[in-house]
């Protein structure tokens, strides 16, 4: 894989050219030159909707739902079912790294996190965000919901899923490339680069997380994984020459974007905050409080996805509590011990229970527009040992 500054930095002017194409056509729709209202409420209509496919879209868009459903001849469905089994087994843990590691990475990219200070949707309407990311991962990881179909058939649930996304990032482009005051404009919104960044913290980080939470995968595990989250890539409008071939490959397209991107910037640490003070809010009790930094400054210095020199705990201004720094010998000693008697860590066993409660927390947030409660199906919920 090149990974260049020459070639990365024209993946940086790169949209999407096959849902980009779908929102032109949408700007045009009143029969003259490209307008920006008719793109803003499709941009609400996708945002604000509970359904994959909501009612009442364009013409142009549905049958870009209908056109897009056929998974990539590469694909390998024995593969998708054991990332999903995978997923089942694990789904408490990885929604602790997606919240806590994957999601802050983003916000240390001070180019593509202005899409999100300039739409509001983390410092304002953190809950919703969180919400929508985690019922993503529900929507394409569940068994069987990675299947080709048609629109609205069994299995074609996580691929329009996904679509959606992809068609909210075209309409996300447009809106913050074409707004008439020059200073709220977004210079190459959602590029290539940063989609493909994105999706790395859904797959390596994700999988270097459960290790340094003493969760690993097997050799078999992490390839599936990885393969998984490539046809979700797929299906995101990921260019094929960004698409890492395996995990290892996946890591150091990682790492060259984040030397390149990651970098202190006060809208980064904004929407961190606001994060950090959401999952203090949402689970119960002040030992969480505690727990969050700790949570996100464990993960996010995992030596094992930057190496050396990229401190983005530090770049999001991530501190550990003044009690947690005085208990820190106390809790590297039980790290060890408990990892030697037991094979679990500290951390570890922490991930799983803090999960657990922000599981059940999101589930009692208002999630706006047309869109129910966001609820754990109940196969995954026994699975995972949530209550009802």
């Amino acid at each position: 894989m090149d990974l260049t500054d020459q070639f990365l930095n024209s993946k940086r002017t790169m949209g999407d050219l096959k849902a980009d194409a779908v929102i032109r056509t949408v700007a045009k729709s009143g029969g003259g030159a490209e307008e920006i209202a008719p793109v803003t409420d499709l941009l609400h209509q996708l945002a604000l909707n509970d359904d994959t496919i909501p009612a009442g879209l364009p013409p142009v868009a549905k049958d870009y739902f209908k056109d897009n459903m056929t998974l990539p001849r590469w694909a390998d469905p024995a593969k998708i079912e054991i990332a999903q089994d995978f997923y089942t087994e694990h789904g408490v843990e990885i929604g602790v790294i997606l919240l806590c590691s994957s999601l802050p990475f983003c916000y240390a990219d001070a180019s593509g996190v202005q899409v999100l200070a300039r739409s509001g949707q983390l410092t304002d309407f953190v809950p919703r965000r969180l919400n929508e990311t985690t019922r993503f991962m529900l929507d394409v990881m569940q068994a069987g919901n990675l299947a080709a179909g048609v629109p609205g058939a069994a299995g074609a649930l996580g691929i329009e899923a996904t679509l959606k996304i992809r068609l909210l990032h075209a309409t996300m482009r447009y809106y913050f490339s074409n707004q008439p005051n020059p200073a709220d404009r977004v210079v190459n919104p959602i590029n290539q680069e940063d989609l493909a960044m994105t999706l790395m913290t859904f797959s390596v980080v994700v999988l270097d997380g459960l290790a340094r939470l003493n969760f690993p995968a097997t050799k078999e595990q992490q390839e599936a994984y990885f393969h998984a989250w490539n046809v979700i890539g797929f299906f995101l409008g990921v260019d094929d020459d960004l698409r890492a071939a395996d995990v290892d490959e996946g890591r150091e397209l990682f790492k060259a974007v984040g030397v390149r991107q990651f970098r202190v910037s006060k809208e980064g640490q904004d929407v961190t905050l606001a994060l950090v003070t959401f999952l203090q809010h949402i689970v119960p009790g002040r030992l969480f409080n505690e727990l969050v930094p700790m949570m996100l400054h464990f993960l996010l210095t995992n030596p094992v996805l930057l190496g050396p020199g990229i401190d983005v705990a530090t770049i999001l201004n991530i501190t550990e509590s003044p009690v947690i720094q005085k208990l820190e010998p106390v809790i590297r000693f039980l790290y060890l011990a408990l990892q030697t008697v037991t094979n679990e860590t500290v951390c570890g066993l922490a991930a799983r229970d803090f999960g657990r409660h922000l599981l059940l927390g999101l589930e009692l947030v208002n999630r706006g527009g047309n869109r129910a409660f966001f609820h754990v199906p109940d196969s995954l919920r026994k699975a995972w040992k949530i209550p009802s």
